[in-house]
C-alpha cells in the first residue's frame, strides 16, 4: 500500500503496468501463431 497518501501516481503506475502487460501479451499470442503457421 501506499503508505504516504501518494495513492494517485500508485494508480497511474498500477495502469501503465497493466496495460503493458495486456498488449505484452496479445503480441506475444500473435507471433506464436505466426510461428505455428510458418512451420506447419
Amino acid at each position: 500500500m501506499a503508505g504516504d497518501g501518494n495513492i494517485e501516481a500508485h494508480e497511474a503506475t498500477y495502469a501503465t503496468i497493466t496495460a503493458l502487460f495486456k498488449w505484452s501479451a496479445i503480441s506475444l499470442f500473435l507471433i506464436a501463431l505466426i510461428v505455428m503457421w510458418l512451420i506447419s
